[in-house]
C-alpha cells in the first residue's frame, strides 16, 4: 500500500490537495492521476507513505515511480 499527495499547480482556480491511496501495484503516476482526474502537467505527485512491512514483488521502478522496461 502506498499513499500519495497530489497538489494542483494551476494559478487560476486551484483545487485543494488530494490524498490518494493505492493498495495494489503497479504504483505508477497514471494510476494516481486516474483517481484524481487531473493532468500530469497541472499537478505534483509526492509519495508520503508506504507499507514496507509487505514484501513487494514485481518489476523495477525509477525514482518517479514509472516502470523500468528492460
Amino acid at each position: 500500500m502506498r499513499r500519495f499527495k497530489c497538489v494542483d499547480n494551476r494559478i487560476l482556480d486551484p483545487k485543494p490537495d488530494m490524498y490518494v491511496t493505492l493498495h495494489k501495484g503497479p504504483f505508477m503516476k497514471k494510476n494516481v492521476l486516474h483517481k484524481t482526474g487531473w493532468n500530469l502537467k497541472n499537478c505534483t505527485i509526492t509519495e508520503i507513505s508506504r507499507n514496507d512491512d509487505a514484501e513487494m514483488v514485481g518489476p523495477l521502478r525509477d525514482e518517479d515511480g514509472d516502470l523500468i522496461v528492460g
